[in-house]
């Protein structure tokens, strides 16, 4: 079941803008703030690292396949300790949900793709209510 807006709302983290000058000047103040793009999708999303790419260093990686917590863990394997056992260690991860290849590889195109046009049409939804503005009578 997906979130309703009101939710996202109340959740701790980035504000969700109702309005959308509001939206408008977040996306600027953010773009502004951020690495400057334009950013890349490794192999255009395919590359199963899902990376996201400035022109030197990665900016995310995007989930795909399984997700979860992962925490070191040990367990009895059959060995050369006093009791036939011995005892090796590994990462546990406890698996909460899994994103689909497709979906990743979009996600990460999504992300790039992002970062050079949401400030474009940030500034032009501020330039057409400016201009709207401008044309109501007084």
């Amino acid at each position: 079941m997906s979130e309703t807006l009101e939710q996202m709302r109340q959740r701790p983290g980035m504000p969700v803008p109702t309005d959308p000058v509001e939206a408008a000047n977040m996306a600027i103040d953010l773009a502004e703030k951020a690495t400057p793009g334009p950013w890349n999708a490794c192999r255009n999303g395919e590359c199963p690292c899902k990376a996201v790419w400035f022109a030197d260093h990665p900016i995310a990686e995007v989930t795909s396949g399984e997700w979860g917590d992962s925490y070191p863990a040990i367990r009895h394997i059959e060995g050369n300790g006093m009791s036939g056992t011995t005892v090796e260690s590994y990462i546990k991860l406890t698996t909460y949900g899994s994103v689909n290849e497709e979906v990743a590889a979009a996600n990460a195109r999504l992300i790039a793709f992002a970062r050079t046009a949401l400030p474009l049409l940030a500034r032009e939804v501020l330039r057409l209510r400016s201009a709207e503005s401008e044309r109501r009578p007084q």
